[in-house]
């Protein structure tokens, strides 16, 4: 981070001298910023990569990466950035790149996005760890499709693990249905009934689940319903109507799935004692019911009812065979007794109240024959002018009760007649009133329909009248409704003049409308819209007839539908168009395929475009990250690789090989991945190098510290007497010593004339060292320098040093059986660590291997003793193997072939997205290229996946000059994205 300040510390410095820097300073300066805005944008866009492919956590793994991404942004975007640029191009210079900022931002709300998901995702990742099953599994993935809906990567993970969990689904059904396992056929029912799905499962799989559940719920009930029958039979014998009742609760619960028949045996089974029990439940309600009865009864006798709600309680209770209780009834009669008393003395009273009646009647009937003629006349009057007034025959009433005044003006001055006279004159005003206000409305009437909008104003305005007509005296009606009649004929004249004004100014108007419409471009979508909107307006106009105004329904529809074409032809053009220009960028491609499928839906190429989408959009990315590999691996050297890069390359290749099989790059990378598995295998998993356990294998005897004295035979071939402590004492004319006769340490001594021992002479004695353990300080010399460039070579020379000793002679060599073991040990390691050592010697260690196999080899045999038979003849043997191996230079032939094979440089091809695949208006296919591929050519191809085959790349045409010549093989699909063989 320090020199990413410094870079910026170094610029202020120059933009604030009161000099200009040196022109190599100024360079220095301007190319170490240049190449650290060059390297966070390079940054940058990988993350923003990641981002579009949704590999979010990736993202910002790869910002946080040191130095972190969004510090050293901070840090190079200073204030002053723009001024520098300007500053250098005064002098010359490019200047800098501008920094990409507008990612930043998109990291900036991955990390926000992040954030929100954290305990969803480390629930997501809990479950993937601990392989719990899809269902589960698919439960929390949506959750964070939805929290997370602009992720592309969730929906196809959503889609991708439905149609596993489709496929998962039977196989569980049928694991259920064999275990009778109820609970988990009612989960499969739920998930499968979820509208969670964004692919459902079939509907003929969610039947079968559903039916298997019917069924399994059936047979448990059935078995539960004999065991309840049984249970029920036994209450029965037992008369236990509790348990019975409890039982039949049960029964019935089981007998509404289990049972579909009416004659099911099982119904016949438990009939007895639901009868029984059916039986118990009527005594029951009709003892309740007495009960209810007799409660009633004696709470009436409580409250003192009357004799009728008394009798009606005794006949309720009398219904049920229990009757009345002795209490009750002597009760009940005392109560009617007192009843009949009251009643007796009630009787007496009436009648002596009749006679003092009758006696006070006599009295007053002489005074009332006295005043009944003129009472009678006063209630004539006064009944003459009620019924006149409430007629509404007002002038009738008062010329009648001007007659009273002045015929009986002392009946006219009573009360009641005075009353009747203060009631007419109120009719008289309100009939007064009335008609005026019936006149004054016919007036508003008129002249509100002078206008068309007053036209419902006068409408109301006869409606109040009407109403006031209503209440007119009988007399005056029909005159007033004549009135009425009059007053609405002029106002539908005047109504239906309006109308037919209105009417010709619309037909004129359209008519104006008409010459436009004749003349129309149709291919015009702007003319078409504005020539719709003025028609349309004329077609809602208000106030004109509709009859009239139909007229221009047929040029509507026709526009309508002409524009509507054209906006379709516009649209399906301009979508189009952002397909072919989101051509290399696979998030923008991808929502401009579903862009154009959301809206044109209809469209035939909808169908071949979610096609594309479904089935073939992950490849985009597989040739997207082959090509990516193939750059950066094109420039490897394998002969310089070590261990810790060879583990990154393969992990990388491993990953790409299983996400994204069959590319045609993967046989070669598949190839150095061979090459690289022994180099990486050269550090071990504890962290330990390969051959560092070589030393400490071959340091013990019989290799290190086992000391030779050789004997000359006449045949030529020397013994070999090995010791390990105690050197052999040297006379003048013998040697003796105490040599090994086996591994376990026992020792023979013998006597050897010092003219026959053939080690080299050191002074007065001689040289004692084995073959064996020159080999082993050879090999403790050479170990340290080894390294994983050198790993070949130091190999071969041990090899060498090991096959083509030894130093006295030509029959002074290792013990053969020894050096087979040595020679195993050590190819086992050099094999292991280096593909060209195992090319090249493997076929060694195979000898080797099936010489052991087959007995031929027996290392086992007693090598130490020189007088051993066995040991002998296993040495004959080992020598022979020896043999059978060939020259070393062969072997060492072909590890040289294999390490320049791997080691050479190669031509990877390399394939550039540059059009997709769309038919013309003629239905001719064509590619339309970007002006970005110009300056290409080469073989145009299309990446294709047949059903049960790996995805290959299908030649189609020719780029030449950025011009697409096609000449298309196979069935195609519209959208396909369309690449060009770059030329190695």
């Amino acid at each position: 981070m320090q020199q990413y300040e410094q870079i910026v510390d170094d610029i202020l410095t120059i933009l604030t001298a009161d000099v200009d820097p040196a022109d190599d300073a100024l360079r220095d300066t301007d190319t170490r910023y240049s190449d650290a805005v060059a390297e966070v944008n390079e940054r940058l866009v990988a993350c923003d990569k990641l981002l579009h492919k949704g590999h979010r956590a990736e993202a910002i793994q790869e910002c946080e990466r040191e130095p972190n991404l969004l510090d050293v942004l901070g840090a190079l975007d200073f204030p002053e950035a723009g001024q520098w640029s300007e500053y250098v191009r005064q002098f010359g210079l490019a200047g800098p790149p501008v920094l990409r900022s507008d990612i930043a931002m998109d990291l900036n709300d991955a990390y926000t996005t992040d954030s929100e998901l954290g305990d969803v995702l480390r629930q997501h990742r809990l479950l993937a760890l601990a392989r719990s099953p899809l269902g589960s599994r698919l439960k929390v993935l949506r959750q964070i499709a939805r929290r997370d809906a602009g992720n592309p990567i969730w929906m196809k993970d959503l889609r991708s693990w439905e149609r596993v969990r489709h496929s998962q689904l039977p196989r569980e059904l049928e694991g259920a249905v064999a275990n009778n396992d109820l609970p988990a056929i009612a989960q499969l029912v739920h998930e499968v009934r979820s509208r969670e799905w964004i692919t459902p499962p079939p509907d003929a799989l969610a039947k079968r689940i559903a039916d298997a559940h019917q069924q399994i719920c059936a047979k448990q009930a059935r078995r539960q319903l004999e065991a309840l029958g049984r249970e029920l039979t036994e209450a029965y014998a037992d008369c236990d109507v509790k348990r019975a009742r409890k039982i039949r609760e049960q029964w019935k619960a089981c007998a509404a799935v289990g049972i579909v028949r009416s004659d099911d045996p099982l119904l016949e089974m438990a009939a007895p004692a639901l009868q029984w029990l059916s039986e118990q439940d009527r005594q029951d309600r009709e003892q309740h019911e007495y009960e209810d009865a007799l409660a009633a009864l004696e709470a009436a006798l409580d409250a003192a009812a009357s004799q009728q709600e008394l009798e009606r309680l005794t006949h309720a209770v009398l219904r049920f065979e229990q009757g009345l209780s002795e209490t009750l009834e002597q009760r009940l009669q005392n109560r009617f007794a007192n009843l009949e008393t009251a009643k007796r003395r009630k009787t007496t009273i009436a009648l002596t109240s009749i006679v003092m009646f009758v006696l006070l009647l006599a009295g007053l009937t002489v005074w009332a024959f006295h005043f009944y003629g003129r009472s009678r006349l006063l209630a004539s009057h006064d009944k003459n002018l009620t019924e006149l007034i409430e007629a509404r025959r007002l002038e009738a009433a008062r010329s009648y009760a001007e007659d009273v005044r002045q015929n009986a003006p002392a009946l006219y001055g009573t009360p009641d007649i005075q009353n009747r006279i203060k009631a007419l004159e109120t009719a008289e005003l309100e009939e007064q009133t009335r008609r005026e206000r019936f006149t004054q409305l016919l007036q508003d009437a008129r002249a509100l329909a002078q206008t068309w909008d007053g036209h419902w104003q006068a409408e109301a305005k006869l409606g109040d009248a009407e109403k006031l007509a209503e209440k007119a005296p009988e007399h005056r009606q029909h005159a007033e409704r004549k009135e009425l009649d009059e007053t609405r004929g002029e106002l539908g004249a005047a109504r239906g003049q309006q109308q037919a004004e209105i009417n010709e100014a619309w037909l004129t108007e359209y008519g104006v409308w008409r010459q436009p419409f004749e003349q129309l471009d149709r291919s015009d979508p702007d003319e078409i819209q504005r020539l719709l909107r003025e028609g349309e307006a004329l077609a809602k106009r208000s106030k004109v007839d509709a009859h009239i105004r139909s007229q221009i329904q047929p040029q509507l529809e026709e526009l309508r539908t002409g524009y509507d074409k054209q906006i379709l032809n516009q649209t399906e053009s301009e979508l189009l168009q952002r397909i072919t220009d989101a051509v290399g960028d696979r998030p923008k491609y991808t929502r401009s395929l579903q862009a154009y499928i959301d809206k044109l839906a209809q469209k035939p190429r909808a169908a071949d475009f979610r096609q594309v989408l479904e089935n073939e959009s992950s490849s985009w990315d597989g040739i997207e990250a082959w090509d990516q590999l193939v750059t950066r691996w094109a420039t490897l050297q394998l002969n310089r690789i070590n261990a810790a890069r060879a583990g990154e390359l393969i992990a990388e290749a491993e990953t790409l090989l299983q996400q994204h099989p069959g590319f045609p790059a993967a046989a070669s990378v598949q190839q150095i991945v061979e090459f690289l598995r022994p180099i990486r295998a050269r550090i071990k998993g504890d962290g330990t190098r390969l051959e560092a356990s070589l030393i400490p294998d071959l340091n013990v005897p019989p290799v290190k510290d086992f000391r030779i004295v050789w004997q000359s035979q006449a045949n030529g071939r020397p013994k070999r007497f090995y010791f390990m402590d105690q050197a052999p004492q040297v006379l003048v004319r013998t040697v003796k010593l105490e040599h090994l006769i086996n591994n376990l340490g026992e020792v023979r001594q013998v006597e050897i004339p010092r003219q026959e021992v053939k080690n080299p002479e050191q002074g007065r004695t001689f040289d004692w060292i084995s073959p064996q353990q020159q080999f082993y300080d050879y090999l403790v010399e050479q170990l340290p320098k080894l390294d994983d460039p050198s790993w070949e070579s130091t190999f071969f020379a041990v090899i060498r040093q090991l096959h083509t000793e030894p130093q006295l002679g030509p029959d002074f060599d290792m013990e053969p059986i020894l050096k087979i073991e040595l020679l195993d040990r050590l190819l086992q390691t050099a094999c292991e660590g280096s593909y060209a050592v195992h090319r090249g010697f493997g076929p060694w260690r195979d000898l080797i291997a099936k010489a052991r196999q087959d007995g031929r080899l027996d290392l086992a045999a007693n090598w130490v003793d020189p007088e051993n038979d066995n040991g002998n003849r296993a040495r004959a043997a080992a020598q022979r193997l020896i043999e059978s191996m060939g020259p070393l230079e062969i072997a060492s032939t072909r590890a040289g072939q294999a390490w320049k094979e791997m080691t050479a440089s190669r031509t990877w091809g390399r394939y550039r997205w540059v059009g997709c695949l769309i038919r013309d208006e003629t239905q001719k296919w064509t590619c339309p290229v970007p002006t970005t591929g110009a300056d290409l050519a080469g073989d145009l191809l299309v990446f294709q996946r047949s059903s049960g085959t790996a995805p290959t790349f299908r030649k189609i045409g020719r780029l030449e000059a950025g011009r697409a010549m096609l000449v298309l093989a196979g069935a195609q699909v519209e959208g396909r994205p369309v690449f060009v063989a770059l030329a190695p």
